[in-house]
């Protein structure tokens, strides 16, 4: 999650605030400044994560979770959460269960901007070997790859993929769907991370099938990889979220009719009209800086309003 940690960092310091970005690994354990700790599920699990755990730390500690709270990870960092001073949630619907707790709670995504990648330190990476011309920046309509997806294996998505396989077999795809039984981590998960941004600036159409039947809206694949590379989102149905709209932002659909929704974008008239305005309304989202200072300052004042900043 050091991406998100660093869209944190850099609203806060967007608000002229003086802030440092840490790691578990700086073994700072009884520091009682104001503090957000993003992905709990992870910095207080693993590694010397559970020696932060403690009153001086904790004191004036905001916990932004990111993990999806049907999952055993969730489950695992609530005592943390709990013991936080408050929470950030990057889901709606999970900030909202916590405030109906009685827990101070607000939902905060980081303002979206156009992604850069680094490619010089992954052009290498044996999953890219097949992508043509890396470093060009074509069109939309020019794009190499016409749909692209990541994402770890689930009985959900195993039926949604296999359904969808011989409509998508004449295209050219990038499927990367693999076996996993943690969260994402630091080290080869960043790469990964870096991977999919990278394919993503060559897709057309970027696919989100949620791994299980909770509709969470999964800001990282749809938001941050998708609309931040210009792709036009397809997802199965989404809990509602306040900013991004269907029909305005991505497409949503069925998962029974994702392949009915590819190849509408990518061969009816209607499609591609469709996909333009998408990207214009997408391109003006990412433009608004004036969204971007409002969406800092929320996240500053719930700080001030949460510790003894």
């Amino acid at each position: 999650m050091d991406e998100i940690a660093r869209e944190v960092y850099n609203a806060i310091k967007l608000c002229n605030i003086e802030v440092t970005l840490k790691n578990e690994a700086d073994g700072d354990y009884l520091n009682p400044k104001p503090k957000i700790v993003v992905a709990p599920h992870e910095f207080f699990l693993l590694n010397a994560g559970p020696k932060y755990f403690n009153p001086a730390f904790m004191k004036n500690c905001i916990a932004y979770n990111t993990e999806q709270l049907q999952t055993q990870w969730f489950s695992s960092a609530l005592p943390e959460m709990l013991s936080s001073a408050a929470i950030i949630d990057i889901c709606n619907q999970s900030a909202s269960i916590f405030r109906s707790a009685n827990m101070p709670a607000l939902h905060w995504e980081p303002a979206i901007k156009p992604t850069r990648v680094d490619l010089a330190s992954i052009e290498e990476h044996p999953l890219l070997k097949a992508v043509p011309n890396l470093q060009d920046k074509p069109e939309w309509h020019d794009r190499p790859i016409d749909l692209s997806f990541f994402g770890a294996q689930s009985p959900r998505r195993e039926k949604a993929l296999g359904r969808i396989a011989p409509r998508i077999a004449g295209l050219n795809s990038f499927i990367y769907y693999r076996r996993r039984s943690t969260p994402l981590t630091a080290g080869l998960d960043k790469s990964l991370t870096e991977v999919a941004e990278a394919i993503a600036q060559k897709s057309k159409i970027y696919l989100n099938i949620h791994r299980d039947v909770m509709p969470y809206f999964e800001w990282h694949r749809i938001a941050r990889q998708g609309i931040g590379n210009d792709c036009v989102v397809i997802s199965d149905h989404c809990l509602e979220h306040p900013l991004y709209k269907p029909g305005v932002h991505y497409i949503q659909v069925n998962a029974r009719h994702v392949g009915d929704a590819v190849d509408w974008l990518l061969n009816d008239l209607d499609g591609q009209r469709q996909a333009a305005a998408i990207r214009r309304a997408n391109r003006t989202m990412l433009n608004n800086n004036k969204f971007e200072h409002s969406n800092a300052e929320t996240l500053v004042n719930f700080i001030a309003d949460n510790t003894d900043a």
